[in-house]
Order: structure tokens, then sequence, then C-alpha cells
């Protein structure tokens, strides 16, 4: 880990992508101040970490990086970079994008900071729960959080919705990172 600047960071992840790899996504969190977030603004074999106060100032915090590249045989995954902030709806890259059912992932932005991503053949099922993650993607104060999901009215894909905004609570369209794993 190197420091950079006040709340700037590189983090060696390890990763040596070549031809054929599979996508994987990094999501960052502050550990130490709960008014405080981090967001992963890049990544290839390190990641480029910035933490910002609530205020919108930078800061420096203590933080954890997941990266993940699969889930667990026969349970769901879903990873995406959504990063066209203001596409009103685009499939998500394959390189970094990922399912568990092999289908693709969609963002569709609703409003400015809102989106749906759509993980297709990812429903679901009765007694099963998941867990999703989402973090900015931006080098600013921005704040990605999920505002919930649930199947779509086919039944067979799951919908995700993400709401990005500022420091000052203001609704802003962002990339971001996101991960559902059961």
């Amino acid at each position: 880990m190197t420091r950079t600047g006040v709340g700037s960071y590189e983090a060696d992840l390890g990763l040596a992508r070549g031809a054929g790899d599979l996508a994987e996504t990094v999501l960052a969190n502050s550990v130490d101040v709960p008014a405080a977030w981090c967001n992963i603004t890049s990544w290839s074999a390190t990641a480029s970490v910035a933490c910002h106060r609530q205020a919108g100032t930078r800061i420096d915090v203590g933080f954890s990086i997941l990266t993940l590249e699969r889930g667990r045989p026969g349970v769901r995954f879903g990873i995406a970079l959504a990063n066209q902030p203001a596409a009103a709806a685009y499939v998500a890259d394959a390189q970094y994008a990922r399912t568990s059912s092999g289908q693709p992932v969609t963002v569709t932005r609703t409003g400015a900071g809102d989106y749906t991503v759509t993980f297709f053949g990812l429903s679901k099922g009765v007694n099963r729960t998941e867990n999703v993650q989402v973090s900015s993607g931006e080098s600013g104060p921005v704040y990605c959080t999920v505002n919930g999901w649930v199947n779509t009215p086919s039944g067979n894909d799951l919908a995700v919705a993400v709401r990005c905004f500022t420091s000052g609570g203001i609704a802003t369209d962002s990339r971001f990172t996101i991960l559902v794993i059961e």
C-alpha cells in the first residue's frame, strides 16, 4: 500500500490480467470513520483508492478492499462495472461483468444518479438470500448506495436499484462497481 496524498492510495492487488482471464470487481469501504467513505477510482494490477469525509474533503482513513472474480459453485453471483454514467441504457462491458448464469448485466439510468442494474438469470429464489454491494468509481466525493433489489416481472432476473449522490446529498451520475453474491 502506498499513500500518494491525503486520502489517496495505490494498493497492489497482485492481479496480472491476461487474455481470457475472468472479469473481477473491486470495492472499497472505510473502516475507521463512520462519516467517511472510500472509492476505487481505477484498477488493474493495482487499485487507486480515494477517501473522503462526508463534507467532501479528502481524509486519511483505514479501509478494506474486496476483490472478487467468481462466487461459490452452485450459488448465484454477479459483478459489473457501470462505467457509462450518463448513458440511458447499456450492456455492461463483458471485460468487467460476469454472472453465474452466464447472461449479461444491463445498466439503465432512471434519473440523475439513479440506476437499475439487471442481472439476467439471477432471480431471487425461495428461501435464498443474497448480499448486494456497490461502490462509487469516482475520485471526487461521490457515494453510491443500494436502494433495494427485486425479481423482474419475468421472474427470471434480479433488478438492483442504485443511487449515487454528492457529499451534500445531491443526486449525481457516477461510475460504480456492483456485486451480488449468495
